[in-house]
């Protein structure tokens, strides 16, 4: 159970880590944004500020939920593996298969025999045909 439990956490580790390099892109985007806002000259005063308060509220939104992926990550390194105990058990065993599930013999072999027998009987109907004419 102990390589699994180091398992659980290194997926779960990693899935912070990817948390927290999106957070981290958001938050240079938005900067970038913000930067860029900041530099533009602003038509309608009271349009660009509060298109500037909802970039610097989204950064900020943004900027937490680092925080939280950042210590969340942290718990995650310095976790004992002992913390982290799946719920995985195994019910019943895989059963070895008495047959196989494909080809079915049995249907494989009577759909030829109607085919040849139809065939057949085609044939013969176009000899016939042909051989009156």
């Amino acid at each position: 159970m102990g390589i699994e439990q180091q398992r659980c956490v290194e997926v779960y580790r990693t899935f912070l880590e990817q948390q927290w390099q999106t957070a981290l892109h958001k938050q240079d985007q938005l900067a970038r944004i913000i930067a860029a806002q900041k530099t533009k000259p602003a038509t309608n005063p009271t349009t660009a500020a509060t298109t500037l308060s909802e970039l610097q509220t989204a950064a900020a939104a943004l900027s937490k939920s680092l925080d939280e992926i950042e210590s969340k990550l942290k718990t995650a390194r310095f976790a004992s593996p002992s913390i982290v105990t799946p719920n995985v058990r195994l019910e019943q065993p895989a059963q070895v298969p008495t047959k196989p599930s494909w080809p079915d013999k049995t249907r494989v072999m009577a759909t030829s025999l109607t085919g040849g027998v139809l065939l057949g009987v085609i044939a013969a109907a176009l000899a016939a045909l042909l051989g009156r004419s």
